[in-house]
């Protein structure tokens, strides 16, 4: 079973305003013109853990499932820009990737200064994981991309694109400004929940998906191609019914944006 609420997405953006930070830094640099950056790469064992979570701020994110991984393996190229190569270079110790674990989860967190003076610290990530390990994301500025996984996905992206490819499993999102494209095998009695404020949805699913299907747009429109939706009922800006037996959910809506559901044979 899910252990997405439904409607729990619509509070998924308020945590990324937290989670970026505040304050002011009186020492700011004059520009942004130069840069230094740095590549590292480790990896993290898989022991008991069933649940991999990443806290980006600023760059792009990719993280790929792999069926016969064993550990975690992470490729994080840090950057900061400033106006100097050598104030950049001096700050780029500032930038780190934090690590927590649990029996449960592994976490890893871009650590940057609370107030960066102008600076421009950013990550960019590279990440394999076991495919059976469900994954939680969650990024301020950037690309963030999500492939091959079979458990559950949750992705939050303040300001940039998500793309959601081959899950298998529950899946979440949540959007400020950014498109998203999913394709998603949803499991019995599982969620798919999406909520964006600006961009389109693409959703991809098999055509025997079993779900109640509920999608809602303020300024846009919505779209089924090549699937059968029972007991239909739409308004001018909304769309609900039920897919095959309705043993799970899809709960779709957006600002302003298309709504488009795409299914194929499974």
């Amino acid at each position: 079973m899910s252990t997405f609420p439904r409607g729990a997405t619509l509070l998924l953006p308020l945590a990324l305003l937290l989670h970026a930070g505040c304050g002011e830094d009186p020492f700011r640099v004059a520009n942004t013109d130069f840069s230094a950056e740095e590549t590292v790469t480790f990896e993290v064992p898989v022991t008991t853990q069933t649940s991999f979570l990443l806290l980006g701020i600023n760059g792009n994110i990719t993280v790929d499932g792999d069926p016969d991984a064993t550990v975690i393996s992470v490729e994080a190229r840090k950057i900061v820009q400033s106006e100097s190569v050598e104030d950049a270079e001096a700050n780029l110790e500032r930038l780190q990737v934090g690590r927590e674990e649990t029996q449960e989860r592994i976490t890893l967190e871009t650590e940057q200064p609370e107030k960066t003076g102008g600076r421009d610290f950013i990550v960019f990530y590279t990440i394999t994981v076991p495919d059976s390990d469900s994954v939680l994301v969650s990024n301020i500025n950037g690309m963030v991309e999500i492939d091959g996984i079979r458990a559950q996905v949750i992705a939050q992206n303040l300001n940039g694109p998500v793309s959601l490819t081959d899950i298998v499993g529950g899946a979440a999102a949540a959007l400020g400004n950014g498109n998203l494209q999913a394709s998603v095998t949803l499991p019995q009695d599982e969620n798919i929940d999406f909520g964006l404020s600006n961009g389109s949805i693409s959703l991809t699913i098999p055509t025997d998906t079993s779900a109640e299907f509920f999608a809602i747009v303020s300024n846009g429109t919505i779209v089924l191609n090549n699937l059968t939706l029972h007991d239909e009922v739409r308004t001018f800006n909304s769309l609900e019914g039920r897919l095959g037996e309705g043993k799970g959910s899809i709960v779709l809506g957006t600002g302003n944006g298309t709504i488009t559901v795409t299914g194929v044979s499974p």
